[in-house]
């Protein structure tokens, strides 16, 4: 003989809380990465300052000194600071992260300009082959360069989405008490 449960009344539906948002891997990868470049590039930034001492004056490429060991040095600082803030999720680290992608757009322009001066004094006993092939591989290395700056423009973009969305999870939860997916789809 079987026996048939009928509740007496339906079942309450509890409205489904949302999960505070996480960075994802791909943010998480790119500013791990970019804190341990960012470190290497600041080191390399500040034994730079012997390099003034290194180039004689006469050289092409000495008047791009000053504006390489700022834009290394500023890089690896703010890459650094936004990288550890964004991954406290801190809002300030998109400022931070987005201030160094514009110091290394910077850096990209310091480094062309500096191809630009390479071969433009092409007298340094270099044939014009060997030239063209250091010039095609410096400019490979910007692409490069470039590229990566691009993947963590991104990264920034997202997390700015991800620290938004924690706010206003943290609000809702702190003003409503109660808030639903339904009510923040993008928290979901």
């Amino acid at each position: 003989m079987e026996m048939q449960v009928t509740p007496s009344e339906p079942l309450p539906v509890t409205p489904q809380r949302p999960r505070s948002p996480k960075l994802s891997g791909y943010v998480m990868t790119f500013v791990i990465i970019d804190l341990s470049l960012s470190g290497i590039r600041i080191i390399l930034g500040l034994l730079g300052i012997v390099a003034p001492q290194a180039i004689e004056p006469g050289n092409p490429l000495y008047p791009t000194v000053p504006f390489e060991l700022t834009a290394n040095i500023s890089i690896g600082a703010f890459g650094i600071l936004a990288g550890v803030l964004l991954l406290c999720k801190e809002a300030s680290g998109v400022i931070f992260g987005w201030l160094k992608v514009v110091l290394a757009v910077f850096g990209l322009g310091v480094a062309a300009w500096q191809i630009v001066l390479m071969t433009g004094s092409e007298g340094a006993g270099q044939d014009s082959a060997e030239a063209l092939g250091d010039t095609i591989f410096a400019g490979a290395l910007l692409l490069v360069c470039a590229a990566l700056l691009v993947c963590y423009a991104i990264a920034v973009s997202k997390a700015a989405k991800v620290i938004k969305a924690r706010k206003a999870y943290y609000a809702a939860a702190r003003g409503l008490g109660s808030a639903t997916v339904q009510e923040f789809p993008e928290l979901g």
